[in-house]
């Protein structure tokens, strides 16, 4: 999404409403309460964004998020780490992302006619993944969903493959961004949204549909 601004100002509009919809390939296939966070956290990042430039205040993005396979065999205790991709400033953009990569990653459940049941895990207070995304307990069909403390998602299955347990936790993980970082997504996000017309993705293209009015 592209923001709009004011001819005169530069900056975008004093009054702004951001409304999110997410795409259907997700909508049959993860629980509606987890879609409705990762859409709230992603208008806040907008309205945050927005604000800035309407204060004229700098952006501050002091953290960055990885998406995160953790992979373990039969009894095994130790996990397999692979980060997968680049990191990105973007807390709801890596969300969204790991919901990319579940399905990818798990092609039995992405191919269920049905919605898989889902176990959801609270919130624990002072808990950030990975420890939290290794707290979950399914059996097999079941997936385990929530956020931790820094409202990162992670999802964590187990599957039988030849006789064997396969377990796989996806999660999201914060890290705290350098000074280097820092500058370089504030400048990369201030190109974005300064001063260029609003675009929105087709909904094909862009599992997040952002509409936003006066």
């Amino acid at each position: 999404m592209m923001a709009a601004t004011s001819a005169t100002t530069g900056f975008p509009p004093p009054s702004f409403q951001i409304g999110v919809s997410t795409h259907k390939r997700y909508a049959d296939c993860f629980p509606d309460r987890t879609l409705a966070v990762i859409a709230r956290l992603h208008c806040e990042e907008v309205q945050a964004v927005m604000h800035a430039y309407q204060t004229s205040q700098p952006l501050h993005l002091q953290y960055r998020y990885a998406i995160v396979l953790a992979t373990a065999t039969g009894s095994a205790t130790d996990f397999t780490i692979t980060t997968i991709g680049d990191t990105t400033p973007s807390r709801s953009y890596a969300n969204v992302r790991l919901l990319d990569h579940f399905l990818t990653i798990n092609h039995r459940i992405a191919a269920l006619s049905e919605r898989p049941k889902y176990v959801i895990l609270k919130t624990k207070e002072g808990i950030k993944n990975p420890k939290y995304a290794h707290l979950h307990a399914v059996r097999y069909d079941e997936v385990g969903c929530g956020f931790d403390e820094d409202n990162c998602l992670s999802l964590y299955v187990t599957e039988l493959m030849g006789g064997e347990r396969h377990t796989r936790a996806l999660y999201v993980e914060r890290t705290e961004a350098s000074v280097e970082e820092a500058e370089k997504d504030a400048e990369e996000v201030e190109k974005e949204f300064h001063g260029v017309e609003e675009t929105v993705e087709a909904p094909s293209a862009e599992p997040l549909k952002v509409e936003r009015g006066t």
